[in-house]
């Protein structure tokens, strides 16, 4: 069984080196399915993790670790225990920034735009408060009031010059408020992206779009 799991693996690794995480999970719970190996089974559950973990699925991920850690304590396997250790560390660091941003998100929705916004500040300025009122509404479940936010935001960040930043993350908004029309409104972000040629932005919009689901080609990236 463990034999025939193998090329499972190695597809289940080569997607998650090309940072398609999504397609490593059907070759990993096929490979978890056949009943693994004591020394395959740790490695399959962190690769799992390590997908859940790209996806976002951070609990699950947690489930998965935790599972190889103890399968890595019963063969004895002092190295692979580090490494799992490490990986767990790394996942309930990101569960505790998620934790921290959905509070920080849940004092910004609460908080009324006119408390946020200085209307003397500039335009590029008021665009950023815009767009994290924005973000917060949405992660509210708010998507009316996230949109109509962030349309504002990409109009003020669209009437001068050098509002590169302000408009990717807007159109990163949008596309959130709106998933049907997800794919043109991170074109749109990553081709300004692209042609600022600022890698912070183009991961962001990778990172938006592996979120919803959208395929770009890998040169893009």
């Amino acid at each position: 069984m463990s034999e025939a799991a193998i090329p499972l693996l190695q597809a289940a690794v080569a997607a998650l080196r090309a940072g398609r995480d999504a397609e490593a999970i059907g070759p990993l719970e096929r490979a978890l399915s056949m009943g693994l190996s004591p020394e395959l089974a740790p490695r399959a559950r962190s690769l799992m993790a390590q997908a859940l973990t790209g996806l976002g699925r951070l609990g699950e991920a947690q489930e998965q670790v935790d599972a190889a850690i103890r399968q890595a304590r019963a063969l004895g396997d002092r190295e692979g225990l580090g490494q799992l250790r490490q990986l767990s560390g790394r996942i309930r660091a990101a569960a505790a920034a998620r934790r921290e941003a959905a509070r920080r998100a849940a004092g910004t929705a609460a908080t009324p735009l006119r408390e946020l916004l200085d209307p003397q500040a500039p335009p590029l300025e008021q665009a950023m408060v815009l767009i994290r009122k924005a973000d917060a509404e949405l992660d509210a479940g708010r998507a009316a009031a996230g949109s109509f936010l962030a349309r504002r935001a990409l109009e003020l960040a669209s009437a001068g010059e050098g509002g590169d930043r302000e408009r990717v993350y807007a159109l990163l908004a949008l596309a959130r408020a709106a998933p049907q029309r997800a794919e043109e409104l991170l074109s749109r972000a990553l081709a300004i992206a692209d042609e600022a040629n600022n890698q912070a932005m183009i991961t962001a919009v990778a990172r938006a779009a592996k979120a919803a689901g959208v395929a770009f080609a890998p040169r893009e990236f």
